[in-house]
């Protein structure tokens, strides 16, 4: 058996068995490309009309622990000027399994009430991350069927390299008025080639996120050889006499505000302490679009002094200071979802998504087709007889 008869047998076993989650993994991808976009048209809670003061940490804490009673708030969020603010209670898991309260943050009046489980685009979610499986499960078979699918475009561009410049001619292009058959060759071979390398950033950026092992290898990759450092946050030192800890709260966002201003494209995140020794974290993030420009400060819940967090990626300090492991590592989530470069790029990761649900399906059917082949018949020349 030939070196190309074997990753061609090595392509296929791993397409047959990855195929129906690769196709699941995709179109979930595809959906979750433009959710800020869908909901900032679905969504009409998330605008206020913009007031003239902002309402500090401690009063919109008040007013959600009024309305709500037994419930400890979290975080806040203060989303830009004329949008409405997000509140999370304490303790509780942020993302899909959140409770959001969208509060107007500058009269206090409560909007909305989400429960994210319950929210279609979380659900999809559960989908790409989990295959809507119960966690334990799911968290296994999406990334091994993720990294099977690297494999697979790796062994798929070999197949695809054209033996010479008469065959090259023919892998760059679509006979669309071809029989089904060889069209959906085509399919298959020459769009999986078009959009092969932003699947390998998309797939490589998942498997940073799926596996530690594959994070940890990357990271030491990229970084020339540096170990991966556990993110680590600083404590606060109780001191023997204190103020009070929501005068400190506002007193915190108020030297935030300092720092960076409150713009249109900008976002705070304020995280109360959770515990004794916790410190006050704000993440800040210039451009809501994106996630590998934020800046996460900590504060002493005690004395207000400005701490320092450890660790490689948002812990690790400013984005401009970062080293290039440490940059990429910012980037990974806005690379998988294609929002690095903003309405392009996501565009981009849309159009690789579909062709990437489509690749299993065109391939299986490609397989099919040669196992139902029937053997060409030989031409058998008659003998004559000898006169």
């Amino acid at each position: 058996m030939t070196a190309k008869k074997i990753i061609g047998f090595i392509h296929l076993w791993l397409g047959l068995i990855s195929g129906i989650v690769v196709v699941i993994v995709s179109i979930t991808g595809c959906i979750m490309v433009f959710e800020k976009e869908i909901r900032n048209v679905t969504e009409p809670f998330q605008y206020v009309q913009t007031g003239k003061l902002l309402l500090p940490p401690s009063k919109i804490k008040a007013i959600v622990e009024e309305k709500f009673k037994g419930k400890n708030v979290g975080t806040i969020t203060y989303n830009g000027p004329g949008r409405s603010a997000v509140v999370n209670y304490m303790g509780m898991k942020m993302g899909s399994m959140a409770t959001n309260i969208y509060i107007n943050p500058y009269n206090g009046q409560i909007l909305k009430v989400k429960v994210m489980k319950d929210d279609f685009f979380r659900i999809v979610l559960q989908g790409h991350y989990y295959l809507w499986l119960p966690k334990e499960i799911g968290k296994i078979i999406v990334p091994a069927a993720v990294l099977m699918f690297f494999f697979i475009l790796i062994s798929g561009l070999i197949l695809w390299w054209p033996k010479s410049k008469k065959q090259a001619s023919l892998s760059f292009s679509i006979r669309w008025k071809a029989k089904w058959k060889k069209l959906n060759y085509d399919l298959h071979n020459v769009l999986g080639f078009y959009v092969m390398l932003i699947l390998l950033c998309i797939s490589t950026t998942g498997l940073v996120m799926g596996y530690k092992w594959f994070g940890k290898s990357f990271y030491w990759l990229t970084s020339g050889g540096h170990q991966l450092k556990t993110a680590k946050k600083p404590v606060s030192k109780k001191p023997f006499v204190t103020d009070s800890l929501t005068n400190n709260a506002d007193l915190v966002w108020a030297e935030c505000l300092k720092r960076k201003p409150f713009t249109d494209q900008s976002a705070f995140t304020f995280y109360f302490p959770d515990k004794k020794d916790a410190a006050y974290m704000v993440f800040y993030n210039p451009d809501r679009d994106t996630h590998y420009l934020r800046e996460t400060w900590y504060f002493d819940q005690y004395t207000l002094k400005p701490l320092q967090g450890k660790g490689s990626g948002f812990e690790a300090g400013l984005y401009a200071n970062a080293g290039v492991a440490d940059k990429l590592k910012r980037m990974n989530y806005d690379i998988h979802t294609g929002g690095l470069f903003g309405l392009w790029s996501k565009i981009m990761a849309f159009i690789a998504s579909l062709i990437s649900a489509t690749l299993p399906l065109t391939g299986f059917y490609v397989w099919w087709g040669k196992r139902k082949k029937k053997p060409q018949r030989k031409n058998v020349r008659t003998a004559l007889p000898v006169q």
